[in-house]
């Protein structure tokens, strides 16, 4: 299989898969996660987020330390959230951090926008909080929107 990946600054990512799977398949996300903060996954269907769980502990931490896959099912209209602890763990003025809440908040308002205004939107209510202070950490953020399990003509 191949796929054709396009890439549009500040806008989105999108790869275009030229297979369908069967009719009544479904779509399975598999990851591993290095001792990172985990991924969330927003369904519009029932307004609910669930995160996607560690698999190991932090590259370096053991030299016996293994990684399991995981995986789960993925459906239609659901959001897949990576991001850092940037995010999160920015401070205002007053030393209140930003939280994952207001980050699914925010996701949860922007749930119909494309992933790139999502994204947008995320970056500048941090700056907003963060006001007058800089932020002090990184930001990594990438919003994945599954629009169909299936391509039709592709």
């Amino acid at each position: 299989m191949s796929c054709e990946n396009t890439w549009r600054p500040f806008s989105s990512r999108r790869a275009v898969c030229p297979r369908s799977p069967a009719p009544g398949a479904s779509m399975r996300l598999r990851w591993v996660n290095a001792g990172h903060d985990s991924a969330m996954v927003y369904n519009r269907a029932t307004d609910s987020f669930f995160e996607l769980g560690r698999t190991g502990l932090p590259i370096g931490v053991s030299d016996r330390n293994g990684y399991v896959e995981k995986q789960c099912e993925i459906l239609p209209d659901q959001i897949i959230v990576i991001g850092t602890d940037g995010i999160w763990e920015a401070q205002n003025a007053r030393l209140e951090m930003f939280s994952k809440t207001r980050l699914r908040e925010i996701i949860r308002r922007q749930a119909g926008s494309p992933a790139h205004a999502i994204i947008a939107s995320v970056l500048q209510e941090v700056d907003s909080f963060c006001h007058p202070l800089p932020r002090t950490d990184d930001i990594t953020l990438m919003i994945v929107k599954i629009e169909a399990l299936s391509w039709d003509g592709c």
